[in-house]
């Protein structure tokens, strides 16, 4: 099956597609196992955090004397948070533990802590990271049925999009899947291109697949003569000229004939479908403003008898005379 351009890009768009859907699923199950470790690690945090900054408790605890049915363990857990509130009022302490663990998961990814106590809130870092964070896990610890003096506990995060992505193996590796492909496709069309221009500029004799028009950029059509096909550009030494309406078919069509030659007929089928009877009179008006826009290149459209017209270059143009 032959590769054509529109089939390439099909194939290339179509490939790069499903490699940037497989990220965008791999970036949310990484987001997701990012989001469900942080549950365990705020655990872990608060757990530290009493290791660390209570070091001695003695409880006693009879439920017959409790003026509600609340457990025992509840209210410890409350009287421990109230105690870390009153030491610590915006839980620094608690907020560092939890990025401690955070960043074992990912070390891109930063935390908050939140919570109410007496009817009102607090956060360790500001509205403006809460409102962009993701709350991963909350905790409501009770002493009474007062809703008051609840304790709510809330842990945040937020993990920028960057480093979802480059902290994964997995994204380097469909990365490289879908580039290394297209990165050896354009080398190989640029050596294609390097090659193809050598082998139109050597000297194998055969002047007519020299001058075929390539994407190379300059093409060698004469010795010392260079034509660019894309710009419509002929260059001799450091002087250019740009050919431009009639100028250009014109001047195609000598440099595809081998011998630079063309009948009166030729140049008048250029723009006309059948031969004309003024085909000398429309010859010599178009070759007249060919002549002058390529004079300054030491190019003579010399004309033959009868016949046409040829092209000769300044190495070879005293041996011919214009009639």
């Amino acid at each position: 099956m032959k590769w054509t351009k529109t089939k390439r890009i099909f194939a290339y768009t179509t490939y790069a597609l499903i490699t940037m859907i497989v990220i965008c699923v791999n970036f949310n199950t990484n987001k997701m196992h990012i989001t469900e470790s942080a549950k365990n690690a705020f655990i872990n945090a608060i757990n530290k955090e009493k290791d660390l900054y209570i070091s001695q408790i003695n409880v006693q605890y009879h439920q017959k004397y409790s003026p509600n049915n609340i457990g025992g363990e509840e209210k410890k857990n409350w009287s421990d948070q109230a105690y870390f509130i009153a030491k610590d009022s915006v839980r620094n302490h608690l907020d560092s533990l939890f990025k401690y663990e955070m960043h074992k998961i990912n070390k891109y990814t930063n935390t908050a802590i939140g919570y109410t106590y007496n009817g009102k809130r607090y956060n360790s870092r500001d509205e403006k990271f809460i409102r962009k964070a993701t709350l991963v896990q909350e905790y409501k610890f009770r002493i009474n049925y007062n809703k008051k003096s609840d304790i709510t506990l809330q842990a945040y995060i937020y993990t920028p999009t960057y480093a979802l992505l480059l902290n994964n193996i997995y994204t380097y590796i469909l990365l490289a899947v879908m580039l290394i492909p297209i990165t050896c496709y354009i080398i190989y069309r640029r050596n294609k291109k390097e090659n193809l221009s050598k082998g139109i500029n050597s000297e194998d004799g055969n002047l007519i697949k020299q001058r075929k028009y390539r994407s190379t950029k300059w093409i060698e059509i004469h010795e010392g003569y260079y034509w660019d096909n894309n710009h419509n550009t002929l260059r001799y030494n450091t002087t250019q000229v740009i050919l431009r309406g009639n100028n250009i078919k014109i001047f195609r069509k000598f440099i595809s004939n081998e011998d630079f030659f063309l009948s009166h007929t030729d140049i008048s089928k250029l723009y006309e479908k059948v031969e004309s009877v003024e085909a000398k009179d429309r010859a010599y008006h178009l070759i007249k403003s060919l002549k002058e826009c390529i004079g300054i290149l030491g190019i003579n459209v010399v004309s033959i008898r009868g016949k046409g017209y040829k092209l000769v270059f300044n190495s070879v143009s005293s041996n011919y005379n214009n009639n």
